[in-house]
């Protein structure tokens, strides 16, 4: 049905470093992390959040993307995310969606 990128800021207040190894998203038949070099986005397997420090994920950038969505999603509804880290416990997060806001760099 389409694509859908999640952007957040995630907090690590441990004093070791975790890394962001997965997405749970039942709206989407895939969730998958990705990091953009220059113009190029690739998959990762995991995004490293350093000790006392945070991971954005944004724009241009780190960020999930969310592949065959399951439903149209429109703004004001809210969806059901699970973070899965290498060492912290799982985060079950209710998310908000926003409207589309960013435009692709014309090539």
């Amino acid at each position: 049905m389409g694509m859908a990128g999640g952007f957040m800021s995630i907090e690590n207040n441990s004093s070791m470093a975790d890394r962001l190894q997965s997405v749970g998203a039942d709206f989407a038949e895939k969730a998958q992390l990705h990091e953009t070099v220059g113009n190029e986005m690739h998959q990762v397997s995991a995004l490293g959040i350093p000790a006392h420090g945070r991971l954005e994920l944004k724009h241009g950038g780190n960020h999930i993307m969310f592949m065959g969505l399951k439903k149209k999603l429109k703004t004001g509804d809210s969806v059901v995310l699970t973070l899965h880290f290498a060492d912290s416990p799982d985060i079950e997060l209710n998310v908000p969606v926003k409207d589309k806001t960013y435009q692709p760099r014309k090539r």
